[in-house]
Order: C-alpha cells, then structure tokens, then sequence
C-alpha cells in the first residue's frame, strides 16, 4: 500500500492492487501538499495493515520529521506496534531529532538519509535487523 500524507490523507495504491498506475505514481511528487499531518494516514494504514493474515506486517514512513501532530500519530504507531505492526521511520535530511523519532516509531526503529542514494543500504540494512528480531 502507498500512502501520502500532507494537510490531507492519500491513497496511491492498494495493498492488493499488482501495479501503481502512472498518473497515481506522478502525484507522488505533484500532489497537493502543505501541512503535515500523518494521524489519519497512519490510522488508515494501520487498519489496513491489521487486516492482512501475512505474520510481517511493517508500516515505513518517509519523513522530515516535522508533524502538525506529532502526538496523535506517536499515540497511533504506539498502538500499530501492540498489534504486531512494526514502524519504521526515514527521516530525509539533516537536523533529526531522535527523541521523537523514537516517540514515533519506536527506539531505533528510524535511520536518517542525505542523499536517496544511501536508501537502499542504511533502510535495507535496518529492516533487515528489525524483521530478524521480531521472527
């Protein structure tokens, strides 16, 4: 499932659908934006996440770490995480403030990138030591 989140909440693509269409994937960098407010797409993600019998469920987040409401989404994570859920978190860019990355997706379930370059070793890395840890 793709997800956005902004001043509003964005569906891009379902969990089930095979392909992302086009013109969803371009909105991923054209869509309407403006605020930051992650509450309801993590409630949504995490009701969706909680419906599926696969035993790895993972909510990832890319982020900058600034939340209009950081405490309702911390509260929601908190609760993904009681249902199996594991939360991860990217934060884009410099400046991180590691308390409440831990607060959102729990201690060191984040890694913070510079450049889209270093995705694919620090997340993967990272992922690959949370998923070991919870099977």
């Amino acid at each position: 499932e793709v997800r956005g989140f902004s001043n509003t909440s964005l569906q891009y693509k379902a969990m089930d659908d095979k392909t992302i269409e086009p013109a969803r994937a371009a909105m991923l960098t054209k869509g309407p934006g403006g605020g930051t407010r992650m509450f309801e797409t993590a409630g949504l993600a995490t009701t969706s996440l909680g419906g599926r019998a696969e035993k790895n469920r993972v909510f990832i987040s890319l982020t900058d770490g600034a939340l209009d409401d950081h405490v309702q989404t911390a509260q929601q994570l908190a609760k993904a995480r009681q249902q199996g859920i594991t939360t991860f978190g990217i934060f884009l860019g410099g400046g991180v403030d590691g308390g409440r990355m831990d607060e959102l997706y729990g201690h060191g379930n984040w890694t913070t990138i510079n450049d889209l370059k270093q995705m694919p070793i620090q997340v993967g890395s990272r992922i690959e030591k949370i998923l070991k840890a919870i099977r």
